[in-house]
Protein backbone atom coordinates (compact mmCIF):
# COMPACT_ATOMS: atom_id res chain seq x y z
CA UNK A 1 0.00 0.00 0.00
CA UNK A 2 1.24 3.40 -0.72
CA UNK A 3 2.23 5.08 2.36
CA UNK A 4 1.52 8.37 1.06
CA UNK A 5 -2.08 7.82 0.32
CA UNK A 6 -4.90 8.50 2.58
CA UNK A 7 -8.79 7.20 2.90
CA UNK A 8 -11.76 9.16 3.59
CA UNK A 9 -13.27 8.91 6.81
CA UNK A 10 -16.59 7.89 5.54
CA UNK A 11 -15.23 4.36 5.29
CA UNK A 12 -13.69 4.08 8.56
CA UNK A 13 -16.56 5.33 10.29
CA UNK A 14 -18.71 2.71 8.44
CA UNK A 15 -16.49 -0.14 9.70
CA UNK A 16 -16.88 0.77 13.55
CA UNK A 17 -20.37 1.69 13.05
CA UNK A 18 -20.96 -1.55 11.30
CA UNK A 19 -19.20 -3.34 13.70
CA UNK A 20 -21.35 -2.02 16.79
CA UNK A 21 -24.82 -3.23 15.12
CA UNK A 22 -23.07 -7.30 14.93
CA UNK A 23 -21.64 -6.43 18.33
CA UNK A 24 -20.57 -3.59 20.99
CA UNK A 25 -17.87 -5.62 21.97
CA UNK A 26 -17.04 -5.92 17.90
CA UNK A 27 -16.92 -2.28 17.38
CA UNK A 28 -14.70 -1.80 20.66
CA UNK A 29 -12.36 -4.14 18.93
CA UNK A 30 -12.63 -2.48 15.78
CA UNK A 31 -11.96 0.96 17.40
CA UNK A 32 -9.32 -0.31 19.49
CA UNK A 33 -7.48 -2.00 16.14
CA UNK A 34 -8.16 1.53 14.27
CA UNK A 35 -6.26 3.25 17.50
CA UNK A 36 -3.44 0.94 17.36
CA UNK A 37 -3.02 1.79 13.98
CA UNK A 38 -3.09 5.33 14.46
CA UNK A 39 -6.76 6.43 13.53
CA UNK A 40 -8.49 7.97 16.45
CA UNK A 41 -11.31 8.94 16.49
CA UNK A 42 -11.88 8.88 12.82
CA UNK A 43 -14.69 11.58 11.12
CA UNK A 44 -16.39 10.98 7.90
CA UNK A 45 -14.99 13.68 6.54
CA UNK A 46 -11.56 13.54 7.59
CA UNK A 47 -8.81 11.67 5.65
CA UNK A 48 -6.49 9.12 7.23
CA UNK A 49 -3.18 7.37 6.09
CA UNK A 50 -4.91 4.31 3.91
CA UNK A 51 -1.95 2.13 4.57
CA UNK A 52 -2.97 1.99 8.35
CA UNK A 53 -6.21 1.43 7.53
CA UNK A 54 -5.31 -1.76 5.51
CA UNK A 55 -3.27 -2.63 8.08
CA UNK A 56 -6.50 -2.55 11.02
CA UNK A 57 -8.91 -4.18 8.57
CA UNK A 58 -6.33 -7.13 7.64
CA UNK A 59 -5.88 -7.19 11.42
CA UNK A 60 -9.62 -7.10 12.49
CA UNK A 61 -10.52 -9.70 9.53
CA UNK A 62 -7.96 -12.31 11.34
CA UNK A 63 -9.07 -11.52 15.09
CA UNK A 64 -13.04 -10.83 14.57
CA UNK A 65 -13.68 -13.25 11.66
CA UNK A 66 -15.63 -12.72 7.98
CA UNK A 67 -18.24 -12.17 9.14
CA UNK A 68 -18.25 -8.95 10.72
CA UNK A 69 -15.69 -7.99 8.54
CA UNK A 70 -18.73 -8.68 5.71
CA UNK A 71 -21.28 -6.73 7.19
CA UNK A 72 -18.26 -3.64 7.31
CA UNK A 73 -17.90 -3.98 3.56
CA UNK A 74 -21.83 -4.25 3.30
CA UNK A 75 -22.04 -0.90 4.88
CA UNK A 76 -19.47 1.08 2.92
CA UNK A 77 -21.05 -0.30 -0.03
CA UNK A 78 -24.28 1.64 1.42
CA UNK A 79 -22.12 4.80 2.23
CA UNK A 80 -20.84 5.13 -1.62
CA UNK A 81 -22.09 8.38 -2.62
CA UNK A 82 -24.28 8.28 -5.93
CA UNK A 83 -24.65 10.55 -8.27
CA UNK A 84 -28.29 11.76 -9.24
CA UNK A 85 -27.77 10.35 -12.61
CA UNK A 86 -27.34 6.67 -11.22
CA UNK A 87 -30.86 4.35 -11.46
CA UNK A 88 -30.54 1.33 -10.08
CA UNK A 89 -27.52 -1.62 -9.31
CA UNK A 90 -26.27 -1.29 -12.76
CA UNK A 91 -25.55 1.81 -12.95
CA UNK A 92 -23.78 2.10 -9.63
CA UNK A 93 -21.98 -1.11 -10.04
CA UNK A 94 -20.46 0.20 -13.59
CA UNK A 95 -18.75 3.44 -11.86
CA UNK A 96 -18.22 1.45 -8.55
CA UNK A 97 -14.37 1.72 -9.80
CA UNK A 98 -14.87 5.54 -9.97
CA UNK A 99 -16.15 5.35 -6.33
CA UNK A 100 -13.52 3.33 -5.46
CA UNK A 101 -10.45 5.96 -6.86
CA UNK A 102 -12.48 8.41 -5.15
CA UNK A 103 -12.10 7.38 -2.06
CA UNK A 104 -8.37 8.07 -1.93
CA UNK A 105 -5.79 10.82 -2.42
CA UNK A 106 -2.33 12.18 -1.94
CA UNK A 107 -0.98 8.53 -2.95
CA UNK A 108 2.73 8.69 -4.77
CA UNK A 109 1.10 5.81 -7.55
CA UNK A 110 -1.82 5.14 -9.39
CA UNK A 111 -4.94 3.54 -8.22
CA UNK A 112 -3.30 2.68 -4.81
CA UNK A 113 -5.61 0.31 -3.35
CA UNK A 114 -6.78 -1.38 -6.87
CA UNK A 115 -10.32 -1.31 -7.95
CA UNK A 116 -13.59 -3.15 -9.66
CA UNK A 117 -14.02 -4.25 -13.54
CA UNK A 118 -17.39 -4.13 -14.59
CA UNK A 119 -19.28 -6.30 -17.06
CA UNK A 120 -23.08 -6.36 -18.24
CA UNK A 121 -24.12 -10.18 -18.02
CA UNK A 122 -27.82 -9.73 -18.47
CA UNK A 123 -30.79 -7.06 -17.70
CA UNK A 124 -30.45 -7.76 -13.74
CA UNK A 125 -26.94 -9.26 -13.66
CA UNK A 126 -23.35 -7.74 -13.80
CA UNK A 127 -19.54 -9.69 -13.36
CA UNK A 128 -17.56 -7.31 -11.04
CA UNK A 129 -14.18 -8.38 -10.58
CA UNK A 130 -11.32 -7.11 -7.98
CA UNK A 131 -8.31 -6.05 -8.94
CA UNK A 132 -5.22 -8.03 -7.35
CA UNK A 133 -3.90 -4.71 -6.19
CA UNK A 134 -7.09 -4.71 -3.83
CA UNK A 135 -5.34 -4.89 -0.39
CA UNK A 136 -8.92 -5.47 1.72
CA UNK A 137 -9.78 -8.97 2.50
CA UNK A 138 -12.12 -9.88 -0.27
CA UNK A 139 -15.47 -9.98 2.38
CA UNK A 140 -14.71 -6.12 2.48
CA UNK A 141 -15.27 -6.51 -1.57
CA UNK A 142 -18.27 -8.24 -1.53
CA UNK A 143 -19.75 -6.94 1.29
CA UNK A 144 -19.18 -3.50 -0.95
CA UNK A 145 -20.57 -4.83 -3.76
CA UNK A 146 -23.53 -5.89 -1.60
CA UNK A 147 -24.03 -2.92 -0.16
CA UNK A 148 -23.97 -0.89 -3.26
CA UNK A 149 -26.65 -3.12 -5.00
CA UNK A 150 -28.90 -2.77 -2.16
CA UNK A 151 -28.85 0.85 -1.84
CA UNK A 152 -29.54 1.32 -5.16
CA UNK A 153 -32.33 -1.51 -5.26
CA UNK A 154 -36.18 -0.70 -4.99
CA UNK A 155 -36.90 -4.21 -3.77
CA UNK A 156 -35.47 -6.73 -1.34
CA UNK A 157 -32.24 -7.02 -0.40
CA UNK A 158 -32.93 -10.57 0.34
CA UNK A 159 -33.36 -10.62 -4.04
CA UNK A 160 -29.31 -9.92 -4.36
CA UNK A 161 -27.48 -13.17 -4.99
CA UNK A 162 -23.68 -12.65 -5.27
CA UNK A 163 -22.20 -16.02 -6.47
CA UNK A 164 -17.74 -16.51 -6.71
CA UNK A 165 -17.29 -16.74 -10.10
CA UNK A 166 -13.81 -17.50 -11.58
CA UNK A 167 -11.56 -14.65 -11.65
CA UNK A 168 -8.99 -13.40 -14.38
CA UNK A 169 -5.82 -13.37 -13.85
CA UNK A 170 -5.62 -9.67 -12.69
CA UNK A 171 -8.19 -10.09 -10.61
CA UNK A 172 -7.86 -11.38 -6.39
CA UNK A 173 -11.64 -12.22 -6.99
CA UNK A 174 -14.73 -11.87 -9.08
CA UNK A 175 -18.58 -11.85 -8.31
CA UNK A 176 -21.51 -12.74 -10.60
CA UNK A 177 -24.37 -10.50 -9.05
CA UNK A 178 -27.75 -10.74 -9.58
CA UNK A 179 -31.19 -8.77 -8.22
Amino acid sequence: MDSQAEVTGRYIVSMAESAGEVSPVFERKIRELLEEHGIKDPEADGWYSAEHFVEAVNRASEDIGSKTILEAGTQMGRDVPQPEEVDGPKDALAIADEAQQAAYRNASEERPAGGYKYEETGENSVRMGVTSKFPYPEEIAKGSIKGIVESTTSGSAAAVVISEVNANPDEMCAYEIEW
